[in-house]
């Protein structure tokens, strides 16, 4: 699971280094390349998310914990656990 999450973070920050890098003083000539860099960036945050569910079983295990366990717990109308003052 780690090199998988090396491999696709090396691979969605490298249009991000080759522009910072190499095309920093031409910037106007490649707008389109920021903006795929800022894309790659973001969809390395959703493809990890994936790579976890996928790939972990206590992640999985954890993240179902989470989220199913007001109604495993017939809590579901309960109120929050957490109250945030002044908000």
């Amino acid at each position: 699971m780690l090199l998988c999450v090396v491999f696709v973070f090396g691979v969605c920050y490298t249009p991000s280094a080759y522009y910072f890098f190499y095309v920093e003083e031409n910037a106007e000539a490649y707008d389109d390349l920021f903006t795929v860099s800022i894309f790659a960036k973001s969809l390395n945050s959703a493809v990890n998310f994936l790579i976890y569910c996928v790939m972990g079983p206590n992640f999985r295990m954890t993240l179902k914990g989470l989220i199913c366990s007001r109604h495993r717990h017939g809590l579901r109308n309960a109120e929050p656990d957490i109250v945030l003052n002044g908000i």
